[in-house]
């Protein structure tokens, strides 16, 4: 068990590409903490919403997006499976179910099902987190297959995801057409797919955009949450604390208050922000109650899956090992497109954060490598997508509308082919 809490682990000897990893991560981080101190002495201005929609208006756009990109995959994955297994339409619309639940899939729709269990290999599914499964078994008491409860569960936090991803992409300064641009920056990267399946994506992302919705507003409580919902979700649903205490100090710096009254206000904003790890806590706790183990999770993560916490400069090493070196399959669907996200993050972000407010430079640095950080990672571009304020970040940068183009003609076409891949069962983690 004491190897299962393996948070840190003896540095290893680092070669000229880890130097260059490491400097690029100290840089980002620079740039965050120089982006801290600006705004602690220069309050930021908040982008304006559009007032030609009502918010009524922008969240039916925002769920016949969502319904339209669901049904656009699912049909794809049909298609696909046609091809593959022959049969006519109908039958092909029946293989959607199977067809779209690959992979942890199953294990997320067991939980919904059976809850936890001790025994044969279905025990080792604690490491997943509850509050998806909860919310599909509360779905389908009114819809009665788990596939097509996961998806109303998926398709209702997406839509909420994208109402929320634009106020949000407004905050930052960006238009009518920036926030559309940024929209499809964000759906149409290549892993997006992952919102139409048995995945905790939709919800982590419909979680994470309104941790910073109701932080713009400075609802706190509502906040907190969120934060602590998220952290009931995903494992990196707590780095949301990263953000709240960033909003939380630079309002009290902010403030015309006597000093007395700031430090009361920030300690009470701090007893708020105790929710966030307590998502986190309840998880733990459900271990506990499941397996009389409270870190069992860490222990499956570590024997049954070879995940622990190592150095990210490390998981570059070994990506770029099996990239060079493994069967075609692996090396197309798993290990390219992990070794680009890996190298285009660390390049990219010092970028980004320069652009983004603190907050969000902040949270999405520490997401990044701590994502990056297992031993045996392969599902970093899975991970990176809930990322979202890149996309906003990417509308900012690209200005030309022709560029804008080409990039999401090409995100389009890669979605496109992991997406049939994941369908056909092929290894897309």
């Amino acid at each position: 068990m004491v190897e299962g809490v393996h948070w840190m682990i003896p540095q290893p000897a680092l070669d000229a590409a880890g130097w260059v990893f490491v400097a690029l991560a100290a840089l980002t981080f620079a740039f965050c903490v120089w982006s801290l101190v600006f705004e602690a002495k220069h309050p930021v201005r908040e982008g304006a919403l559009s007032t030609r929609t009502t918010p009524r208006s922008r969240y039916l756009r925002s769920l016949a997006l969502s319904a339209v990109f669901f049904t656009g995959w699912y049909l794809l994955a049909a298609v696909a499976g046609a091809v593959q297994q022959g049969g006519g339409p109908f039958a092909a619309i029946a293989r959607v179910p199977s067809l779209m639940t690959r992979w942890d899939a199953p294990h997320y729709l067991g939980i919904a099902r059976d809850w936890y269990v001790t025994e044969g290999d279905a025990r080792f599914h604690i490491v997943f987190f509850p509050l998806f499964p909860l919310l599909v078994r509360a779905v389908s008491f009114v819809v009665r297959n788990a596939f097509w409860a996961s998806a109303l569960v998926n398709v209702l936090a997406t839509s909420g995801a994208l109402y929320l991803f634009d106020d949000y992409a407004r905050s930052e300064g960006l238009g009518d057409r920036g926030a559309r641009q940024a929209t499809l920056n964000l759906m149409l990267y290549p892993w997006a797919f992952f919102l139409c399946a048995p995945y905790s994506e939709a919800v982590t992302l419909l979680l994470f955009t309104a941790v910073f919705f109701f932080l713009r507003r400075r609802r706190y409580l509502l906040a907190a949450v969120a934060g602590g919902l998220v952290a009931f979700t995903r494992s990196v649903g707590v780095f949301v604390a990263i953000p709240y205490a960033i909003t939380a100090l630079l309002d009290c710096i902010h403030s015309s208050q006597s000093v007395r009254a700031r430090v009361l206000l920030l300690i009470r904003r701090a007893g708020i922000a105790l929710i966030i790890p307590a998502g986190l806590a309840a998880y733990i706790l459900v271990n506990l109650l499941v397996t009389g183990d409270p870190l069992k999770f860490l222990e499956y993560q570590s024997d049954h899956w070879s995940q622990r916490i190592g150095w990210f400069f490390e998981t570059l090493k070994t990506t770029l090992k099996y990239t060079l070196d493994y069967d075609l399959e692996g090396i197309v669907c798993i290990w390219l497109p992990q070794l680009i996200i890996i190298l285009a993050g660390a390049a990219l972000l010092p970028f980004a954060v320069r652009r983004l407010k603190a907050s969000a430079g902040l949270w999405c640095t520490v997401y990044f490598y701590f994502i990056i950080s297992p031993t045996w990672l392969l599902s970093g571009p899975r991970y990176a997508f809930l990322m979202f304020p890149i996309a906003v970040w990417m509308a900012k940068a690209i200005h030309s509308r022709t560029a804008a183009l080409m990039f999401n003609m090409v995100m389009l076409a890669a979605q496109v082919f992991y997406c049939v891949a994941f369908a056909l069962g092929h290894r897309v983690y």
